[in-house]
C-alpha cells in the first residue's frame, strides 16, 4: 500500500523538525528552545482541534 500525500508531507515535516531540533540544541539558546517547545505544544493543540472539527463535520452529515 502506498503512502498518502498527507503521510508523505508529514514525513517531510518530521525530518525538518528533527533538523531544527538538532540546530536549536547545538546553539544552546534556551530562549529559542523554549519558543520551539511552545510552538510544538500549540501545533498539537491545533491538530487536536482540526481532528475534532473533522469528526464533528463527518458526524453531522
Amino acid at each position: 500500500m502506498s503512502k498518502s500525500n498527507h503521510q508523505i508531507e508529514v514525513g517531510k515535516l518530521s525530518k525538518i523538525e528533527s533538523e531544527l531540533l538538532r540546530l536549536i540544541s547545538d546553539s544552546g539558546n534556551e530562549e529559542l528552545q523554549n519558543k520551539f517547545l511552545e510552538w510544538q505544544r500549540q501545533r498539537a493543540i491545533c491538530n487536536v482541534s482540526l481532528v475534532t472539527e473533522l469528526e464533528h463535520s463527518i458526524n453531522n452529515k
